[in-house]
């Protein structure tokens, strides 16, 4: 007999075609509960164990030197450091008169972000400095920086102080203005030293190369994407580590309910796009889908789906996983987290797991993280729940392995407690 539960209707469609009545698996929440990564994979790795005292600290990320730790002082000052795995301070640096600091580390640990204003908001200031705690430069604040994984390059992006949309590119180790892209929309990094815009004076996407900023390739966004969403904002843009996928969302309001009832509705249009802007297919979903990543190899997509007017919890908030070829939905979760940090690697899905979590939508009160196993299919083989731990940053490292003289690339996780005592966790996972 055909188990109807974990069957899979492949859908063949022709470029362009919306996407309906799609068959999947659906799944209720119901993860078994485990300690650590290690007990789900065999290849996780626990590195070091934190304990920090009480008091007003917040930990931001992991570099290659030990935990960046930010405490607030009474006297409204703001001490940024570094300490070991021995509690032993690595170095500090002491800021007076801040209103917002936002510190993190490099995906590689090599380098140190403070993003910092004053109180009044009037100036604003970048500083790079090496995990070995040295200031390489400063620079005026434009916007928040993100670290490039592909190279030696920062990417501010987003509305600045002056509120002027770009994106602007600088070399990390000089601070030095690389090049920069003037009524950009929305821009990412999408693949090996690539970056993504997304043009909305013309509705076209881009694909640039960050080190001298010229552009290898330009394409309008396909009409049939856009037909009945004229007017609609796209809400995401979620670009492939390896550049061969980009995952656009169009969302727009509903007439709200008759007979003055009141729902806030939506309707979202996602669609997946290859490397050379391509439209590869598009469905609609009444209600608001949040694409939350690609998997490394391009395969998968892992989007959180919410439909407000639904009144059963297990059918308003779901996890789904997507063919990203095909838009085939391979399964649903009855799940309700809604936000965190998602981790995403070929066969492992690392979710932020918040409070009522039970299968019929009760609280447990542990939250945590969910961690999701599936098959080179992405049929969901596990689900295991970590109690109380949630991922705080991630980050890679490349390992030289004896065996074969070869490099692995590991990924670093930082786990934080969410019990009295601060204690942090850092794993890793071979990618």
């Amino acid at each position: 007999m055909v188990d109807l539960k974990r069957s899979v209707v492949v859908t063949s469609i022709l470029l362009g075609v919306s996407l309906s009545d799609v068959s999947y698996a659906q799944h209720t929440y119901n993860p078994r509960t485990v300690t650590q990564l290690s007990e789900v994979f065999e290849d996780a790795k626990r590195e070091q164990t934190y304990c920090l005292g009480e008091g007003i600290e917040r930990v931001t990320a992991l570099s290659d030197m030990g935990l960046l730790v930010v405490r607030h002082n009474l006297d409204d000052s703001i001490i940024i450091r570094t300490i070991d795995d021995a509690g032993t301070i690595v170095w500090e640096k002491r800021h007076e008169d801040l209103d917002r600091l936002y510190v993190t580390a490099s995906p590689d640990g090599h380098f140190v972000l403070l993003f910092h204003t004053d109180r009044h908001l009037s100036e604003g200031n970048f500083e790079l400095i090496t995990s070995e705690g040295q200031t390489l430069w400063t620079r005026h604040a434009v916007a928040r920086p993100h670290f490039l994984r592909s190279g030696d390059n920062l990417l501010l992006k987003g509305t600045s102080f002056l509120e002027q949309p770009d994106g602007v590119v600088v070399d990390i180790r000089s601070g030095k203005e690389q090049w920069r892209i003037d009524e950009t929309y929305r821009i990412w990094e999408w693949g090996p030293g690539l970056v993504a815009c997304l043009e909305k004076k013309n509705n076209t996407i881009s694909v640039v190369d960050p080190t001298v900023g010229r552009s290898l390739w330009i394409e309008s966004i396909e009409s049939t994407f856009l037909t009945d969403f004229e007017g609609a904002p796209i809400n995401d843009i979620i670009p492939s580590e390896d550049g061969k996928r980009l995952v656009l969302t169009l969302i727009k309001s509903l007439a709200r309910g008759t007979s003055g009832v009141s729902h806030n509705r939506w309707k979202t249009r996602i669609g997946s796009f290859n490397q050379f802007g391509r439209l590869l297919w598009s469905r609609d979903v009444d209600g608001h889908v949040t694409p939350i990543g690609i998997t490394p190899d391009s395969r998968f997509i892992a989007a959180r789906i919410f439909r407000p007017h639904l009144t059963q919890l297990s059918q308003a908030r779901q996890l789904e996983l997507i063919d990203a070829n095909t838009g085939t939905v391979i399964w649903t979760l009855e799940y309700r987290a809604w936000g965190g940090l998602p981790v995403l690697m070929n066969n492992r899905l690392l979710l932020t797991a918040d409070g009522g979590l039970s299968a019929r939508g009760g609280s447990d009160g542990t939250g945590g993280s969910l961690i999701l196993s599936i098959d080179s299919s992405g049929q969901l083989q596990d689900q295991a729940h970590l109690p109380h731990l949630r991922v705080r940053y991630v980050g890679f490292r490349n390992d030289l392995q004896t065996h074969g003289n070869q490099l692995v690339q590991r990924t670093v996780l930082l786990f934080g407690d969410g019990r009295s005592t601060p204690t942090l966790h850092v794993e890793s996972i071979r990618r």
